[in-house]
């Protein structure tokens, strides 16, 4: 189950990141889009050592998976 789930956001991390373009607007703000709807997020998304850091809730929860959190573990979750 967990090498199931540790494929699955493999894939789904490396599917996003060949199809979201990282666009500068005016603002010079990273904006991630997802079917050509942009994807808001509570942390805005960064450039730290030339890749491209986003909150991985946001897409998750666009894409239609449960984030789950454990607090015990500080590990983070989703069911595939």
């Amino acid at each position: 189950m967990i090498k199931k789930t540790k494929r699955f956001l493999f894939a789904l991390i490396f599917t996003i990141a060949l199809m979201c373009v990282n666009a500068y607007g005016n603002t010079g703000e990273i904006q991630i889009l997802l079917d050509n709807a942009p994807v808001s997020f509570d942390v805005a998304p960064q450039i730290i050592s030339g890749r491209t850091m986003v909150p991985m809730r946001s897409i998750m929860e666009a894409l239609g998976a449960e984030v789950h959190w454990n607090n015990e573990l500080q590990t983070v979750w989703v069911p595939a």
